[in-house]
């Protein structure tokens, strides 16, 4: 390091190149040190921006939710201690609904803003802002995993939300959308014509209207329309018409990263050099493998038994009502199973039960961030 390292331009010249760098390769590890950098540079409001960007095209980046989580927490501590205390002392819907609201966009925390808005809808069972908070965050899940109890949650509170103000343009946009998505038609027009009736200028509204006419919904239970899209998938017809009528839920909304096929292939191998490693194998969302390595036995009856509890444990969280499965260790007779669900794929390491948890999880940590691409 030079003497005048310190100097602020000569900080600044560092950033630029950390910038340069991350413009012409985007990835988990440009961007957290950027952030970082800019923190310790004292850039807090850039800082923020490049975690939220990283957050956002790399959300199953176990260093960008680190980091993530850490700039977050810092840029926050003081407003997240005055509503807890608020919560604590003197409760009102509202404190509820903004510490939920900031676990659920700046802290990038769904599980605890879902926490938070059901405790506040327990104290305060009609308001409005509530429901649409929790009817947003279900929704955002079901965008993400087509799980139906989300789902159907999420058109549960929306509607509370909409009978509390028949013009919250928000929750009946977003049950038009959530509507049409499983190709509840009928349902969809009543949504459509009550935001013309106070919108009458919304020409999205209209088009999608127009293009549902005369169209017959493809059921008229809502829980076997949602379970028909969580076991076969979306209907991309109803997909089709959906986007027609978009609807804007978060900041950004950039399609997230996925594991690189090939990539994550050729470096299954890595798991090799884990001290106790028996096997890895990488599998896409079919539960194909695309990569694996065992020291004995049959990788295909492995990868086998590994998807059926992959799948065993996706039906545990789904009845806990817990979103989907995403990281868990299971005990077996001189063996632990690792497995951690990471942009779109599962990837699954056995070792002895001498190997320390943590040599693991920092291994799949790094192969993640390796093959992640965005």
């Amino acid at each position: 390091m030079g003497w005048f390292s310190w100097l602020p331009w000569n900080k600044r010249r560092d950033l630029e190149k950390l910038e340069a760098e991350a413009r012409k390769n985007m990835s988990p590890a440009t961007l957290s040190i950027l952030a970082e950098k800019y923190y310790q540079s004292g850039e807090y409001n850039n800082a923020v921006e490049c975690v939220r960007r990283a957050i956002e095209r790399f959300p199953d980046s176990p260093k960008v939710k680190e980091v993530h989580a850490q700039i977050m927490r810092l840029h926050n501590q003081q407003t997240l201690a005055k509503l807890q205390k608020e919560i604590e002392t003197r409760p009102k819907a509202e404190t509820y609904a903004r510490l939920a609201d900031l676990f659920y966009r700046d802290m990038n925390d769904l599980n605890r803003a879902l926490e938070l808005a059901n405790e506040g809808l327990e104290k305060f069972p009609d308001n409005e802002d509530l429901h649409l908070l929790t009817g947003l965050i279900r929704f955002v899940r079901y965008q993400a995993d087509r799980l139906s109890q989300d789902g159907l949650k999420c058109i549960e509170h929306l509607e509370a939300a909409s009978r509390a103000n028949p013009m919250n343009y928000k929750a009946c946009a977003m049950l038009a959308r959530m509507f049409t998505e499983v190709g509840a038609f009928d349902r969809t027009t009543v949504q459509l014509n009550n935001i013309l009736r106070f919108a009458p200028d919304d020409e999205k509204a209209r088009r999608l209207l127009d293009k549902l006419r005369g169209m017959e919904p493809l059921g008229t239970d809502l829980e076997d329309l949602f379970k028909s899209v969580q076991l076969g998938g979306p209907n991309q017809d109803c997909r089709d018409l959906a986007n027609v009528f978009p609807v804007e839920y978060n900041k950004g909304q950039a399609a997230p990263a996925r594991l690189d096929s090939q990539l994550a292939a050729s470096h299954v191998a890595d798991f090799k050099r884990v001290e106790g490693a028996k096997a890895a194998l990488v599998m896409d969302e079919s539960g194909t493998v695309i990569g694996s390595f065992a020291s004995s036995g049959s990788s295909a009856e492995l990868a086998e038994m590994i998807w059926n509890i992959f799948t065993g444990s996706e039906d545990s969280a789904r009845r806990m009502d817990i979103g989907s499965f995403k990281r868990g260790i299971l005990e077996a007779p001189g063996m632990r199973l690792h497995m951690v669900e990471a942009g779109g794929h599962l990837i699954a390491v056995v070792t002895s039960k001498t190997t320390r948890d943590e040599i693991v999880r920092s291994a799949l940590n790094a192969y993640i961030d390796t093959v992640l691409k965005a």
